[in-house]
């Protein structure tokens, strides 16, 4: 997969896979990197669900989306 975003973007692409706790530890991760841009996540139904089994987590689940581009 970064291969071929990378070949689309015309620059490297780093996947750093972050597993654990749900999709919880890796999307934390992506929270809290600076919003420059360069920093993504791949949701999955995870995202939807975790807010209602976790009831603090470590990131805002709705701030995600905003920080898009």
């Amino acid at each position: 997969m970064g291969v071929a975003m990378g070949q689309d973007l015309g620059q490297p692409v780093v996947i750093d896979n972050r597993p654990g706790g749900g999709t919880i530890i890796g999307t934390d991760n992506v929270a809290k990197a600076p919003p420059d841009g360069y920093t993504l996540v791949m949701a999955t139904f995870a995202h939807a669900v975790n807010p209602s089994l976790q009831p603090k987590l470590p990131y805002q689940t709705d701030r995600l989306s905003r920080q898009s581009c």
